[in-house]
């Protein structure tokens, strides 16, 4: 009738045999619309792929800003504990740049050095090189991410070049660090951090003193403790996740308690329970932990009262306690060894990775009660 052919009972049996079979055809390409809206064309999975790609020429391009995004998504994906420090140096930094906006393919390398300069400038070296580092990651991320399923579509096998690889690192601004505090200072510090009436304590001072109890661990590991999956007070115990270098997954540090440890850690506990926070040491906005420029501040506070006072001749900030407890603890005869796993540093090699699982719980606790032990004896 009207515009349908006539068919032949033989040619009308042999086209339903055909719409029966598609279906359940095996190895046979997807069917698509044509261009006219019909089904029934089928195409290779290359050509929907390259389809697809043609599809999304003409969308908006991805900018700087979307490639930093991606990055610190992918950070957050990993666990890495670093990821909200990078969040907040990109949105103090860069997403308020003149290039935040534009095409992350275009951008030139030229464009990147003018930003770096300007925070040098507005900031510090070593600001500006910490920059440069997080965006030569975030730009390898985008190229990378073709291969990641997790990516946002519009992001994924769009961003194909990245101006910061030629870029060369600012080694001034990065040279090692080699302040450690004297044991003139380091007895004002715990004298400071142990004042004869607690409740003149602050909780940034009562967490820095845990912190030395514990030989320095990392301010953001410990700030991201959880309550309770990550604190055992029958046991003593604590666990904190390590996720520096290049792990894909954080590594689990465990961490024994001495008796004044384990004291701080119960005083935290009944904190985070009045606070109702699932972090040990809650953050000034509901659900978060404590930032550890907090604790950095302190540290810095402290450093300028010290130098005002005389006790220190040249400034210390947070991460030179933790290299001030590790030399402490080598004069104390605690081995090597033990120190690393202590403070859960240089652990990335074949053998940890693969063959020793022993999370030398009773080398830490003695090593722990030693340094315990030495703190007393400054008082």
């Amino acid at each position: 009738r009207g515009k349908h052919q006539a068919r032949s009972l033989a040619q009308a049996h042999a086209a339903s045999v055909h719409v029966l079979a598609a279906p359940v055809m095996r190895n046979a390409p997807p069917s698509i619309p044509d261009a006219h809206g019909r089904i029934g064309i089928r195409v290779t999975p290359r050509e929907r792929f390259e389809a697809e790609s043609a599809s999304v020429t003409n969308e908006a391009p991805v900018t700087l800003m979307e490639v930093c995004e991606l990055y610190v998504e992918s950070l957050r994906r990993r666990k890495r504990t670093s990821a909200n420090a990078i969040d907040k140096l990109l949105q103090k930094n860069v997403f308020s740049s003149a290039v935040a906006g534009y095409d992350a393919n275009s951008i030139t390398e030229e464009q990147i050095v003018d930003l770096l300069a300007e925070v040098a400038t507005s900031a510090t070296r070593y600001t500006a090189e910490k920059i440069r580092s997080v965006l030569l990651a975030a730009y390898s991320t985008a190229i990378e991410s073709k291969n990641d399923w997790l990516s946002p579509g519009r992001v994924r096998s769009r961003v194909r070049v990245n101006p910061v690889a030629g870029l060369k690192k600012d080694r001034l601004a990065t040279r090692p660090r080699r302040r450690v505090l004297r044991p003139s200072e380091r007895k004002a510090l715990w004298e400071f951090l142990n004042p004869r009436d607690d409740s003149t304590l602050t909780a940034p001072m009562r967490i820095l003193r845990l912190d030395l109890l514990l030989a320095g661990q990392r301010g953001e590991q410990l700030l991201a403790i959880r309550y309770p999956s990550d604190v055992d007070l029958t046991s003593a115990q604590l666990r904190l996740f390590d996720s520096k270098g290049r792990r894909d997954q954080a590594r689990e540090h465990w961490l024994p308690l001495c008796p004044k440890a384990l004291e701080e850690v119960s005083f935290f506990v009944d904190f985070a329970k009045d606070q109702w926070s699932p972090f040990l040491f809650p953050g000034h906005t509901k659900g978060t932990p404590l930032s550890r420029d907090t604790i950095s501040k302190l540290v810095t506070r402290i450093s300028r009262a010290f130098q005002a006072s005389g006790i220190s001749a040249e400034p210390f900030q947070f991460l030179d306690i933790r290299r001030t407890t590790e030399t402490a603890l080598a004069e104390l005869g605690v081995s090597r060894e033990i120190r690393a796993q202590l403070l859960s540093h240089g652990l990335s090699g074949v053998q940890e990775k693969h063959y020793d699982f022993h999370l030398y719980m009773e080398e830490k606790r003695r090593a722990l009660q030693i340094w315990e032990d030495y703190l007393a004896s400054l008082l």
